[in-house]
């Protein structure tokens, strides 16, 4: 069973950016596939690379929107952009800097890595994405 199922309660009803959320949550997904099966630190390379690289092309979709429809609290969304940018950036390096092993204390930084995303993925759609839907629909958004 995946740790988030897509559902109504995060879809905005806009294909394309909602294809885009159903991405990361597949990747989410996957990382908690792979710690189910004690598989985390095999993956996590792979995932944290492919969440940097998604994360800044998902938020460069809905950020060229802002600015192209002058949606009125892009600063602030911007900012929780750039917090989950961060988060995910100094997990990155933790990684790469072999700060997590395969003795287990991996375990620790993935269920925290997850339950970040898991948090802010929901959070964030639900209640910062919710606000700009209807002003990308008016503008045509499909």
């Amino acid at each position: 069973m995946p740790l988030i199922a897509w559902d109504d309660s995060i879809s905005l009803n806009i294909s394309e950016i909602d294809n885009q959320h159903k991405q990361l949550v597949k990747i989410i997904n996957e990382l908690f596939d792979a710690m189910k099966n004690a598989r985390g630190f095999d993956v996590l390379e792979d995932i944290l690379a492919r969440l940097v690289d998604y994360t800044a092309y998902h938020f460069s979709t809905e950020e060229k929107y802002f600015a192209q429809f002058r949606y009125i609290e892009s600063e602030p969304h911007k900012e929780e952009h750039k917090f989950l940018i961060k988060q995910v950036n100094d997990f990155k390096k933790a990684f790469d800097e072999g700060q997590m092993k395969r003795d287990g204390s991996d375990r620790v930084l993935t269920v925290d890595l997850w339950n970040l995303l898991k948090n802010w993925l929901i959070n964030h759609i639900q209640i910062s994405d919710q606000k700009f839907a209807p002003l990308f629909k008016e503008n045509g958004v499909k």
